[in-house]
Parts: structure tokens; sequence; C-alpha cells
């Protein structure tokens, strides 16, 4: 993927309100599938059909500019 193509996602959860990470892709699909696999799921589909069947009712994804992913990780300690 260049960076080109790339699309930054801020996902947080519904429930707590925590931000979950920023996650990159080219779409939500994918920033969803990245998510998943830096917690060490296969994908967002396993995620959600083995943990978390509430999937996308229990959280919120925000696109945000390089800028501002940089800024949070930073902030998170996670340059």
């Amino acid at each position: 993927m260049t960076t080109t193509d790339t699309t930054y996602y801020l996902i947080s959860s519904r429930t707590t309100g925590s931000d979950l990470g920023v996650f990159a892709g080219r779409t939500e699909a994918e920033a969803l599938d990245a998510m998943a696999r830096d917690a060490g799921y296969k994908d967002y589909d396993y995620l959600t059909r083995e943990i978390d069947p509430s999937g996308r009712d229990g959280i919120t994804i925000e696109e945000i500019t390089r800028e501002e992913a940089d800024r949070l990780r930073e902030e998170w300690g996670i340059a």
C-alpha cells in the first residue's frame, strides 16, 4: 500500500469511549482488519464471530488526517 492510497482511521469503543487505536487502510474494512491483526486475530470477521458479536455496533470509526494520526500515536507513545 502506498501513502497515496492510505487513509487513517481512529477506532474507538462505543461502550467505554476508549480509543482502540489509529489504523491505516484503503477502506474502513482494511483498517478494521489491521486492528484485529494487531490484537492477534486473523481478521475483523473472525474477531466479531469469536469474540465480539456486537461487531460494528460496538465501535466508532472516524477518518482522520495523517497529521492527526501521527499526533495521536506520539501522544500515546507509539509513534
